[in-house]
């Protein structure tokens, strides 16, 4: 039996990706996590309220826990929540890359409270991680766009074999990160087929 985990979920298309691989190699979901910055926190590109019907859907636990400065100490008491109330061994996030270069801020944290942190998407190819998307028949939409590169018509356009193919094309022009690593579009997910790997 694989090990128990929570996943830190944004409701977008990464969170997603790495919950069902982390799934295929055998992980065994307790609980999607959110972590905010306060407990009534809204995100305009991850609302959720939107979450709370993406757990409906996957038939698993979603839980926001508020997060309040100093953010490492916030973020390192938030990861030991998860860790004692859902008797976890680790967090599954998507993170890809590193982020201008800076440390993974999760790992730092949760190495503090012996937690392990799974990272099913870490440095893959990235037009191969949207295929995988589609593959899977997650259903994503452009929620955000922060890039100027980025048609704002393309606000609202579901990540299917089309977007892709755009976005190679622009990214071929423009070098912005396929996956939007740097924060240049967020996406949400509408739909997520059922897992089987649900621990009790």
């Amino acid at each position: 039996m694989g090990s128990r985990v929570a996943v830190l979920w944004t409701g977008g298309k990464d969170s997603a990706l790495a919950l069902y691989r982390a799934a295929d190699k055998g992980a065994r979901i307790r609980a999607l996590v959110t972590f905010a910055p306060s407990a009534e926190a809204e995100f305009k590109a991850h609302p959720l309220l939107a979450m709370k019907v993406q757990a409906e859907q996957l038939g698993i636990e979603h839980r926001t826990i508020a997060v309040t400065e100093p953010y490492r100490e916030g973020y390192i008491a938030a990861l030991a929540r998860v860790r004692d109330d859902y008797s976890v061994s680790g967090v599954v996030t998507g993170d890809i890359d590193l982020v201008d270069g800076m440390p993974n801020w999760i790992k730092e944290c949760a190495a503090v409270v012996n937690l392990d942190v799974i990272t099913p998407l870490w440095q893959q190819d990235r037009e191969g991680l949207l295929w995988d998307v589609v593959h899977r028949g997650i259903v994503a939409y452009v929620s955000w766009i922060n890039n100027g590169a980025l048609p704002e018509q393309w606000l609202g356009r579901t990540l299917d074999a089309e977007f892709i193919h755009d976005l190679v094309a622009l990214s071929a022009r423009t070098r912005l990160d396929l996956c939007g690593e740097n924060g240049e579009y967020h996406t949400m997910c509408r739909l997520l087929p059922r897992l089987g790997r649900v621990a009790n």
